[in-house]
């Protein structure tokens, strides 16, 4: 592996045009892939042209991966931006072990087959020699698809398709208790602290989320208003806030998605809100790891409510 000055794997880019990021990045990879991996079908949306830029920019990372490796060096490829690369890759006579690690969820075989090109991206993603998922159940939804989408032979760590054995297994990623360990800076306690101060006497209740409509913060927000409605006495004893880090904001959906959560919010603290309190703080922004363990130290409730199933 080439190494640059500081020790670090050297890095190459690939140019991408326009069109290649508005049809594979925004198009299929954000508007067909991610909400159907998600098990959210209704965001999903499909054409001819995100399917083909999609296939293009695979082509093209295959095709600089070729000019940097030798063809029988291993390659490790990331996420579901890239599940044809295998198959590019191999046309251009690459000999080596392939894996892929997908970093987001595998969704049942009724889900996958929605895709008009299943059967061509599942054919593809067979040139792998290694596929690695977060969970045994992401491992169980991609054998049953193969064996209802493929004319593969499934076992039960691999599959075995045009002479390949293609090993399967999940890879369950833990926290890196690095970055929300050690001495807390002054300033950054002093902003929880702040925090804390803000809402005080109340009880701090936190949400922490890249804004995506895969982690059902509108849910949440509305949950969070029942709760007021239903059982007065909380009221002025508990403080919501949540953090949405920017995300996507030129897909259409998610800039709905963010209108809709400040409907919400405004919604919620016309109607609950006092003086001296507001039940819920929204902050549209990111903060760093040490930024965020204070605020999750300082929390009395973690609020994670996802909606994605698969």
């Amino acid at each position: 592996m080439e190494l640059d000055e500081e020790g670090q794997p050297a890095l190459a880019a690939v140019d991408f045009p326009a069109g290649w990021y508005d049809n594979y990045y925004n198009g299929f990879s954000n508007r067909a892939l991610w909400p159907l991996f998600h098990s959210i079908p209704r965001y999903a949306s499909f054409a001819d042209k995100h399917w083909d830029s999609y296939r293009i920019v695979n082509d093209a990372f295959a095709a600089a991966a070729r000019e940097l490796i030798a063809p029988d060096k291993p390659v490790w490829i990331h996420d579901y931006h890239l599940l044809m690369a295998a198959r590019a890759l191999r046309k251009l006579g690459h000999s080596g072990p392939i894996g892929l690690f997908l970093h987001i969820p595998f969704p049942t075989s009724d889900l996958f087959e929605l895709l008009p090109w299943a059967d061509q991206l599942l054919d593809a993603m067979l040139d792998l020699d290694l596929i690695g998922f977060h969970t045994a159940r992401d491992v169980a939804n991609f054998r049953h698809t193969v064996a209802a989408l493929s004319p593969a032979l499934v076992e039960e760590d691999a599959i075995v398709h045009r002479g390949r054995r293609v090993h399967i297994a999940a890879f369950p990623i833990g926290t890196v208790l690095e970055l929300f360990q050690g001495p807390v800076e002054p300033e950054i306690a002093a902003e929880a602290a702040d925090l804390l101060r803000v809402i005080a006497p109340s009880r701090l209740i936190l949400g922490v989320d890249r804004l995506d409509y895969t982690k059902g913060i509108p849910e949440r927000l509305e949950a969070f208003g029942m709760l007021l409605e239903q059982y007065p006495h909380w009221r002025g004893r508990v403080s919501l806030i949540q953090i949405s880090v920017p995300s996507r904001e030129d897909v259409p959906e998610y800039g709905e998605q963010r209108r809709r959560i400040e409907n919400i919010v405004g919604r919620i603290n016309g109607e609950y809100g006092e003086a001296n309190w507001v039940p819920i703080r929204y902050l549209y922004r990111s903060y760093s790891p040490a930024q965020l363990a204070e605020f999750y130290r300082a929390a009395a409730i973690g609020y994670v409510t996802p909606c994605a199933t698969a």
